[in-house]
This record gives C-alpha cells, sequence and structure tokens, in this order.
C-alpha cells in the first residue's frame, strides 16, 4: 500500500500491530528530533520492526567513522546537508531492542561511501 501525506496523521489514526516499519536513504536529511518522534509514534502504533538502511561513511564533521551505541551520542555531519544518526538507540528509547546491523558496500564513486541496515524489534513481542 502506498500513501502520501503526513507521517504522523497516518500513524496516529491507523493501527499497525505486528508490522515492520521500513526506512531507506531518508534520516540522514531529517533531524534528530524528528527521527525520534517518528520512532515512538511507529511504537505506539503497533509496528513490531523498525528496519533501517541509511547512506554511512566518514563524517566530514570529525573525519572519523561514526561508532553506534545503545548510549546516547550526539549525531555528526555526514556530507552537506545529510547527518549520521545514533539509530540503535534512539529505537531503543521508543521502546525497541537491537537485533542487528551491518555494512554494504555500494560501489559508489567515493570508497567510503556505504549503507548501515540495522533491525530493531519492539520490546515484549515474540
Amino acid at each position: 500500500e502506498l500513501m502520501a501525506g503526513d507521517i504522523f496523521d497516518l500513524l496516529d489514526r491507523r493501527s499497525f500491530d505486528g508490522g515492520a516499519f521500513f526506512h531507506m536513504r531518508t534520516l540522514t536529511f531529517l533531524p534528530k528530533e524528528f527521527i525520534r518522534k517518528l520512532y515512538s509514534a511507529a511504537e505506539k502504533a503497533g509496528f513490531k520492526y523498525i528496519i533501517g538502511y541509511e547512506p554511512l561513511g566518514i563524517s566530514r564533521q570529525t573525519k572519523e567513522a561514526y561508532v553506534f551505541s545503545l548510549d546516547q551520542q550526539p549525531s555528526v555531519s555526514y556530507r552537506g546537508h545529510a547527518f549520521i544518526h545514533n539509530y540503535p538507540q534512539l529505537a531503543q528509547e521508543a521502546g525497541y531492542s537491537f537485533i542487528e546491523s551491518g555494512l554494504i558496500k555500494t560501489g559508489h564513486a567515493h570508497e567510503d561511501y556505504r549503507i548501515v541496515y540495522f533491525f530493531s524489534k519492539r520490546k515484549g513481542t515474540d
């Protein structure tokens, strides 16, 4: 099902019990507070999983690779107007447990350009 409109209106009015909330290549362009609100809304809407695939590489701000953690840490500038966020901690804060993550090589012209994937499962679900 493809829908257009305000994501928060949709998540507020429908139940997605047992579903998977999926995002890809979008959250690097959104502020951390938006992601925090989005993951919380996904949890309230009943999603069992949060699955993300987001661009990742050497931060242009720190000149280092980002190290994800279950502890809170700042987002850092990635490229241009994009940011690397600590997705596992943000999902955990919204009521999800980390399952798995990894890097996917992309063949991009910049060798540090990868995709990080991660899976989180809602706490208290089978």
